[in-house]
């Protein structure tokens, strides 16, 4: 820039004018040396001077405003006789390269002036955008924001890049200046794949539409399914995905997915808003220093070639890496500067463009915090690719040339001159932010809003509930699980394992442990039970022998029947929990803690309800699971069976002991209990058929959609005529009994009524009304049958068809007459029930 050029030279002179102008105006004339004083006059008159005159110490900084010595301005041929100005260049080479040295001068003070003792105070004069200030004998530029704004510097970066300043020149060499070329073309290469290996293979984005449509189907297919329920914990796998439980064994894509969802939506937007801020930053680093070397090769003299001068301390030594000198590039080519910006400086910045959009997108679609951070460090290594192969493949002479030479000038931005520098900065903060904007909202809008998609999908609505298909109709099934609460049941299971392993764990580093774990885990005896059994019940699991058998028995539990179950325990209270400890703690849930040792009595009015197989289980004793109508209290009731909880052996010894009647001649007749019999409030039997009766009211009160099942059924108008109901009123009073206790209290009583008001449509009494057609349609259940409950069997013999097909739970006289039946009366035949029995025609 000519202007920029001149503007300098008139810096210089107004300088030279200052310093001596300062000088003559602060000291008297005749306390200048003689020399100053010539040099002076001379000035004044604009004469020539001698040479010694001349000899006046003058200091020249550099562009940076440092001083780097003291030269001799040879003012012999004063005034100039040209406007080209002869000076003593800033850097010592006796040229003022390029027009741009600056001149301080101070001129040395004579003897006289050390008489000074005081220090004089500093006074800053000012001259036009110029400050100026004299103190210890030297004239001294003030800084401004016009000295700042007056030129720039290049420096030449140790990177691949760099080489282009210096490749075909003679100082290189052939093989070094092919070497140079493959670097950089190497450096590109391996950045253009990255951004390729980036946008074909690394954006993954983790929460797409049929991501979303896979958790959906996962939601209502798994996550609620039944066979995914922790059968200890009794929660739903969708509770315990969304409680983040440790223990949760299957599902483990899901959880841990939703646990990075979960951990990435508390803070990973704003981080990820901050990496995009970052690396934009970078990506605007590197398109600046690519812009500031073209604007600083464009600079550069035209010459016929690309020059490098060595300047500083010459001993005589070429070795320019061994030598504490400079290197000055002073011109360039045409042609290299415009190989430079088409084979440097605009791939290098398409290449940082597409890698900053590469670089956004792949951070954007990142749903890790930790991965955020490793992103985008990644990035910068791939962006710092050119620094990486200079320090790790750069030649001896590259290497010295780029650690020598000195920074390149640069003209003055006419907008850092018209605007201000820091206007410039404060634009590119404005572009940086408005891109993060930018991101923000195309981007990272819907990729947090699919997060969110995915978490609600995951985790909104109830999650306390677990469904299966009915087999046959394929009617969803579903029951109420727990939620956050705890299971008691649970934690005690939980507990007694604790006990068996026996860990040595202390609680420290910030692990705390409940004190019920610590006190299960310094237990000498465990509870729970340990199979095989020894001689003295269960014995301890380290005293314990490896069985198949039993090994086979513990892995059926789980999917085992009740009534498997029950098969393999003893008739004794207390033998299926297999210890009195373990006994102890498991009756103890049901008495709120109360010691019970050993007892069953404080538990035995639980034995007549629906859900209480594990009590009858253990204490078969005291809840009378052998069963026998009349003869006991029959505090089981209907559930006096395996398929209750009842022991197998049990229902052994009711056998047996029908057996033993039979054989005593006190087994009851095969016929059914007269009516009469039912008459007698107080008997024994009535009292057993009440808690019989209690028992059943209890099943069906309990059983899911029993009350639905009943409505539906009579709601036809063909089954409420057999039933004996006219209207549909009258069937919803009838089911309404059922479930209020008005049928209960009736059949109690006595009163044989559907209901607690209407006969039977037959007039059926006693055990042919309990082994009605009207009554199994009403209530769903057949009281003759013996597989799941205690039947009525042994006291309506008749009634339940045991004369013409004796079975279980049938008394013994019926297998004998039905033997004997057709030798004493061989003209007998056909059905021997009575006129009222149902039971043979069902």
């Amino acid at each position: 820039d000519p202007h920029w050029q001149l503007r300098q030279q008139v810096d210089y002179l107004e300088h030279v004018v200052l310093a001596l102008t300062h000088h003559v105006g602060h000291l008297p004339v005749d306390d200048f040396p003689p020399l100053l004083q010539e040099f002076c006059d001379a000035r004044r008159k604009q004469e020539p001077i001698s040479t010694d005159a001349a000899d006046v110490l003058l200091t020249y900084p550099d562009v940076e405003g440092k001083c780097v010595g003291k030269s001799v301005v040879d003012m012999s041929s004063w005034p100039p006789v040209s406007p080209e100005i002869a000076v003593a260049s800033p850097k010592g080479d006796g040229h003022d390269s390029n027009g741009f040295g600056q001149m301080t001068a101070q001129i040395e003070m004579d003897s006289a002036a050390d008489d000074v003792k005081e220090e004089e105070p500093v006074v800053v004069q000012t001259h036009g955008r110029r400050r100026t200030t004299f103190m210890e004998g030297k004239l001294m530029r003030v800084v401004t924001d016009h000295t700042l704004d007056s030129g720039d510097m290049c420096e030449v970066d140790p990177s691949v890049w760099s080489y282009a300043l210096f490749v075909g020149t003679q100082c290189m060499g052939p093989s070094t200046s092919l070497f140079l070329t493959t670097s950089m073309l190497l450096c590109a290469t391996l950045q253009v794949l990255f951004i390729m290996i980036t946008l074909d293979y690394m954006i993954d984005d983790p929460v797409t539409p049929g991501v979303l449509d896979a958790l959906l189907k996962f939601r209502v297919g798994v996550a609620h399914n039944v066979e995914n329920a922790n059968p200890v914990s009794l929660r739903s796998m969708a509770r315990m995905i969304c409680d983040r439980d440790g223990s949760l064994q299957l599902a483990g894509r899901q959880s841990s997915f939703y646990n990075d969802l979960f951990q990435f939506s508390q803070g990973g937007r704003l981080l990820c808003l901050l990496a995009v801020f970052c690396w934009i930053s970078e990506i605007l680093r590197e398109v600046g220093k690519a812009l500031h070397m073209g604007k600083a090769v464009r600079s550069l003299r035209h010459g016929e070639e690309t020059v490098f001068v060595k300047k500083g301390t010459d001993d005589g030594n070429d070795d320019l890496a061994l030598l504490a000198v400079t290197t000055d590039l002073i011109a360039m080519t045409k042609t290299r500067k415009i190989l430079i910006h088409v084979v440097v400086i605009f791939p290098r910045i398409v290449i940082a463009i597409m890698l900053g959009f590469a670089g956004i997108r792949f951070l954007s679609v990142t749903s890790s915090m930790t991965d955020l951070l490793l992103n985008t460090m990644a990035l910068s290594f791939v962006l710092d690719l050119d620094e990486l192969i200079y320090e790790v493949f750069a030649p001896r002479r590259a290497a010295s040339m780029v650690a020598n030479l000195e920074p390149l000038t640069v003209p003055p931005s006419r907008s850092v001159q018209y605007c201000g520098g820091g206007t410039l900065s404060l634009l590119k903060l404005l572009c940086v932010l408005g891109l993060v904007i930018g991101v923000n909202a195309r981007s990272l809008d819907s990729f947090f809003g699919r997060i969110e998609q995915a978490k609600q999908i995951l985790c909104s609505g109830n999650l306390d509930f677990v469904v299966t298909p009915n087999p046959i109709t394929g009617t969803m099934t579903a029951v109420r699980t727990l939620g956050g609460q705890s299971n008691s049941a649970g934690e005690e299971q939980e507990l007694t394992v604790l006990e068996m392993a026996h860990p040595d764990l202390q609680p420290m580093h910030g692990w705390e442990l409940t004190s019920r774990q610590l006190q299960a885990m310094q237990k000498e005896f465990h509870s729970g039970r340990v199979l095989p059994a020894g001689l003295n019940g269960s014995p301890m699991l380290k005293e314990a022998r490896m069985s198949l058998p039993s090994f086979h028995q513990v892995a059926q539990l789980r999917t085992a029947s009740t009534s498997d179950i029950t098969n393999a325990e003893l008739c004794t209270d207390g033998a299926a929990a297999g210890s009195l400890v373990e006994f102890n703690r498991l009756i103890s849930v049901y008495t709120n803690g109360a010691a019970v040792n050993g007892n069953c009595s404080d538990v035995a009015h639980l034995c007549n309800f629906y859900e209480m197989s594990r009590i009858r289980m253990l204490c078969p004793q005291t809840c009378d699971c052998t069963g026998q109508w009349g003869t006991r209290a029959g505090v089981s009731g209907p559930f006096a069976s395996s398929a209750q909880g009842c022991p197998g052996q049990c229902n052994l010894f009711r056998g047996l002991e029908s057996d033993f009647r039979f054989m005593a001649g006190n087994e009851s007749p095969c016929a059914d209990t007269p009516d009469d019999a039912w008459d007698v409030m107080d008997s024994q039997l009535m009292h057993h058929f009440a808690t019989y009766m209690t028992g059943i009211f209890d099943f069906l009160s309990k059983m899911p959609g029993k009350r639905l099942q009943m409505e539906s059924i009579l709601n036809d108008e063909n089954v409420r005529g057999v039933v004996g109901l006219r209207r549909a009123e009258e069937a919803s009073d009838l089911v309404a009994s059922v479930f209020d206790g008005r049928w209960l209290k009736s059949l109690t009583k006595g009163q044989w009524l559907m209901g607690d008001s209407k006969p039977h449509p037959r007039g059926l009494k006693g055990c042919q009304f309990l082994s009605s057609l009207e009554l199994g349609i009403v209530w769903g259940v057949d009281l003759c049958e013996p597989k799941y409950m205690l039947s009525i069997r042994q006291i309506c013999p008749a009634s339940c068809g045991c004369k013409d097909m004796p079975g279980e739970q049938c008394p013994l006289t019926c297998s004998t007459s039905n033997l004997l039946g057709p030798l004493q009366n061989p003209q007998s035949t056909g059905n021997t029930s009575t006129p009222g029995h149902n039971h043979t025609a069902r």
